[in-house]
């Protein structure tokens, strides 16, 4: 079915944790017909941080976690690129059978963390849940004035509700409110778009 005219993704809840001690840094350029985003995270804390980056992707017959993609919803009238934890979706109206997952990398205390990604105009809807949060599909806004990018990143202790796993070398944590909860969103400022 056709997205309803208006329908657009809703407010992130309130909650997050507080910000790590880590240093961030993110630039968000309009090149052509793509927004380029590269960004840093330098852990100054004492432990171990999980960063939120490895958006899943179809490969072959499985998924890959790839740290080149990003997430795109919508957010009031522009365009959110992130590499997060996302709540579930608060609706009566649709159940899902298990969280959604999302890679992270484990980055220890003193060591940094870089990453680039570009993500093609015009925007194509990519959300963890679906392009059906319960009350019918869901459309990015039909013309976007500002684009933003936020990182997750999850301090310990990690809740065992996070459901984190390891397998392969690849680590992943489901979304949902335990992993909302525990992240905090380190966000560039907005870009407008012309």
């Amino acid at each position: 079915p056709a997205p309803r005219a208006g329908a657009t993704d809703p407010a992130d809840p309130a909650g997050g944790a507080e910000r790590p001690d880590a240093d961030f840094t993110a630039s968000v350029q309009v090149v052509g017909d793509a927004v380029r985003v590269s960004w840093t995270l330098r852990n100054t804390t004492d432990g171990e941080l999980l960063v939120v980056d490895g958006v899943p992707r179809a490969a072959g017959a499985g998924i890959r976690y790839d740290a080149a993609l990003a997430y795109v919803s919508g957010r009031g009238s522009g365009v959110l690129l992130s590499q997060r934890a996302f709540p579930w979706p608060e609706t009566d109206r649709k159940a899902w059978d298990q969280a959604p997952r999302v890679g992270v990398t484990r980055l220890a205390a003193g060591e940094e963390l870089t990453r680039e990604l570009s993500v093609a105009e015009p925007f194509v809807r990519r959300h963890p849940f679906g392009d059906d949060l319960g009350a019918g599909p869901v459309a990015l806004p039909a013309d976007p004035d500002a684009v933003t990018f936020c990182l997750g990143v999850i301090a310990p202790p990690y809740p065992p509700a996070l459901g984190l796993v390891e397998e392969d070398e690849v680590t992943t944590i489901g979304h949902g409110n335990a992993a909302w909860d525990a992240q905090a969103q380190l966000c560039a400022d907005p870009v407008a778009l012309s």
